[in-house]
């Protein structure tokens, strides 16, 4: 799925009120589609899982779906492993589910952070008790 592919399935997302799980693994999305993904997030109170492994999403992505975390309140589980996200990424997430109540699972492996952010990371999220981090 290309970006302009995630566009359209953003825009579906908005209006959704049954779709609970979506899983978007090796498409390859894009900053791009991520932007349009996470935007449909702030506005979807149906989908609690969402699957985007290898999106390709990178720093930029990782902070649209930061922002949509600040707001969404019905995702339990997002899978953002092996999307090329950093350090950045990794501190822009951090921010964004401080917090998020409804998020217990977020998936983070095979990114590149490095263990000084991933410590960083872990202190910024003790406050979220729910909150599992697979890295």
């Amino acid at each position: 799925m290309s970006g302009q592919g995630a566009r359209y399935l953003g825009e579906l997302l908005e209006t959704n009120t049954t779709l609970e799980t979506l899983s978007l693994n090796v498409n390859e999305i894009g900053e791009e589609g991520g932007q349009y993904l996470a935007q449909a997030l702030e506005h979807n109170n149906t989908l609690t899982t969402l699957r985007l492994d290898s999106g390709r999403i990178g720093d930029q992505g990782a902070k649209y779906f930061a922002e949509a975390l600040k707001k969404n309140q019905t995702l339990t589980t997002i899978d953002l492993g092996s999307n090329g996200i950093g350090d950045e990424g990794a501190k822009h997430i951090a921010k964004g589910l401080q917090n998020n109540k409804t998020l217990v699972t977020m998936k983070l492996y095979s990114n590149a952070i490095s263990a000084q952010a991933i410590e960083e990371t872990k202190k910024i999220l003790k406050t979220n008790e729910n909150l599992t981090v697979d890295w």
